[in-house]
């Protein structure tokens, strides 16, 4: 049973690695480099994957609470980390114009979780209302 649920929380762990390693990826994501976003437009499918599987073993209301938990820490501890090594995450920037650039990193990516999360509760409540309906007519 304690194995069965630690890996349903497998999923959220991964959602916030991914939401974490996104700092270490470069700022400059709009230079016209198809790369840089490629990159970020699959960490938001895999964000997106992560809020679909979390509805899925989690369920909408505990997923949920779970998605904003893990945005919310990931936030802070990147505030840390970009105040602390800020010679690495901005040498020429301002401190507090790279908290804002991680934080909404971090926010941007919880809320492709949230996202997925969402859309696979909503097509599951499609289903049922359809199945509701096929019953009301027989």
């Amino acid at each position: 049973m304690m194995n069965k649920i630690n890996l349903r929380y497998a999923t959220v762990v991964l959602l916030g690695l991914i939401m974490f390693s996104s700092n270490f990826l470069s700022p400059k994501l709009f230079t016209g480099e198809i790369l840089n976003f490629a990159v970020w437009f699959i960490l938001s499918i895999f964000a997106f994957s992560c809020g679909w599987i979390i509805t899925k073993t989690l369920g909408w209301r505990h997923g949920g609470k779970l998605i904003f938990a893990v945005i919310v820490a990931s936030s802070i501890m990147s505030v840390f980390l970009v105040s602390f090594f800020s010679e690495y995450f901005g040498v020429n920037d301002l401190i507090t114009e790279n908290v804002i650039l991680y934080t909404l990193r971090n926010i941007t990516l919880g809320t492709m979780g949230i996202f997925g999360l969402a859309v696979a509760e909503l097509l599951f409540l499609e289903r049922e209302i359809q199945k509701l309906v096929k019953q009301n007519d027989e």
